[in-house]
């Protein structure tokens, strides 16, 4: 029992870690700059979203691991579209090798001043195992991002390969491939260019466990005991876009209740890795200014199928309406919009939300 906290405690501090850039700054081919779009153009890879912002690809891994309670997420999302610290591949790696009870008591002395309280007992026992380096005695570099390299090392070494024997970490991509450890297409975009995050992080822990041999010919999977299926929903790949705007058209009567739409949010849509499944929500915010009694509302989605709701309603209250959806197809520009119906007293209010891409910004249509 006390070995399946320390996992759940460990990766729950792992994704819980403040977010970087949506993109690392400076991305590079071949040494060369290039954009997110360039490099999903190079790959035939469908990651590059509106304004260059990453559309992660390996949800559907990292919601495996979440299923098994490996990946528990942090404020709702599993931040995919993330670059991944150092300090938290050091703590994913131990994770991977089953070392996370041990790690965590670790009592040792660390050099590094850049090691944030919490990663201390990690980074020490990692560094004491032999599985990590600083870059100088001072200098860990907690918050750097970490390149593919790195953590394809860090992995390789927790199924027991040595670097300097069975492959070299500069070219770590190399051995991960011949093992099935990554395909093709990671090989070119790991081995070519420097853009890593979170996403592809989840791919290669799911691989490490459950798919790639070890060293050993097993699997490292069947040495983890798993806490199994968290409480709640499962996080979504990454955060909720902020409220659309504008948010706040004029205050409307509805019947004898006069609303406001205060706040409007979409949470991101996502393709499973099969590209079959997409899932998401439209929340909207509305306050009472004046009157009283029963408003009824409903929320209709693209594909015309709708959700009822029914509330006594007061002056000076605020309302939240949400509706969750999941399609079998791609949820794109030109697909249906969402509407909110407000009835009461003989009276109908409706608005329109329109989808216009995959990361959750929405266009409003009132038509009131």
């Amino acid at each position: 029992m006390k070995k399946l906290l320390a996992l759940a405690l460990v990766l729950a501090m792992l994704m819980g870690l403040p977010a970087l850039a949506a993109v690392p700054e400076g991305i590079t081919w071949d040494g060369a700059p290039a954009s997110l779009g360039d490099i999903a153009q190079k790959l035939g890879y469908d990651m590059a979203g509106p304004g260059g912002s990453y559309k992660p690809l390996y949800a559907h891994y990292a919601g495996l691991l979440w299923e098994q309670g490996l990946f528990l997420g942090s404020a709702g999302s599993f931040d995919l579209d993330q670059p991944l610290s150092r300090a938290a591949g050091v703590v994913m790696t131990l994770r991977i090798l089953g070392k996370a009870e041990a790690a965590a008591a670790w009592k040792g002395s660390l050099t590094f001043t850049d090691v944030p309280d919490w990663a201390v007992p990690y980074v020490g026992y990692a560094v004491e195992s032999g599985i990590t380096n600083g870059y100088s005695a001072q200098t860990f570099g907690s918050n750097d991002a970490m390149t593919a390299a790195q953590f394809l090392t860090f992995t390789l070494r927790a199924m027991g390969y040595q670097d300097g024997v069975d492959f070299t970490w500069s070219a770590a991509y190399d051995k991960a491939l011949s093992i099935g450890l990554i395909g093709a297409p990671c090989h070119s975009q790991y081995s070519r260019s420097n853009l890593f995050v979170r996403d592809n992080a989840a791919m290669i822990a799911y691989n490490a466990l459950f798919t790639a041999p070890t060293q050993a010919g097993t699997l490292l999977g069947g040495t983890i005991a798993m806490p199994g299926r968290p409480a709640g929903e499962m996080p979504l790949p990454i955060r909720a876009a902020e409220p659309s705007q504008p948010v706040k058209p004029e205050p409307q009567p509805v019947g004898d209740v006069v609303i406001e739409v205060t706040g409007l949010y979409a949470s991101t849509p996502y393709t499973a890795q099969d590209g079959a499944v997409q899932r998401g929500e439209i929340i909207i915010d509305f306050t009472v200014l004046s009157g009283s009694g029963t408003l009824n509302y409903t929320i209709t989605g693209h594909s015309g199928s709708a959700t009822e709701f029914s509330s006594d309603v007061e002056a000076g209250e605020n309302y939240r309406v949400s509706r969750k959806y999941v399609l079998s197809q791609p949820f794109t520009s030109g697909a249906g919009p969402f509407t909110l119906t407000f009835q009461g007293g003989g009276v109908t209010k409706t608005f329109t939300v329109a989808n216009t891409n995959m990361h959750g910004k929405l266009e409003v249509v009132y038509n009131w």
